[in-house]
């Protein structure tokens, strides 16, 4: 099942870079790596990062989720997906929110 969505998320990006009309050195240049690590993207022979993700979805002007939609998915699994991603932003607003105040300590104890 992973590997199947791995293999769904690649060719989807290499989709998208083609509409563009960018080759793989193009895209790569743009998300500042290898062509070689966009080749491994698009041939599903690397694992790729939600940060990597959420660049590249931002590149091409969708959102997020677009990798792994699937037109032919039922609508119930659709709305699984979505849950699953706002709980992936309410956690990561709560790491956010942590990290802001670990910032905050660390300046209070630089004032002393």
């Amino acid at each position: 099942m992973m590997k199947n969505m791995t293999n769904i998320v690649g060719k989807k990006i290499k989709e998208l870079r083609l509409r563009k009309q960018w080759s793989q050195e193009e895209l790569a240049d743009r998300l500042n790596t290898s062509m070689v690590t966009i080749s491994r993207i698009e041939h599903s022979r690397i694992e790729r990062s939600v940060y990597r993700m959420k660049k590249i979805a931002k590149l091409f002007e969708i959102s997020y989720e677009d990798f792994f939609l699937d037109q032919s998915s039922s609508n119930q699994k659709q709305h699984e997906i979505l849950e699953l991603k706002a709980e992936l932003i309410r956690k990561d607003q709560e790491i956010e929110r942590l990290l802001k105040k670990i910032i905050e300590l660390f300046e209070e104890m630089s004032q002393r």
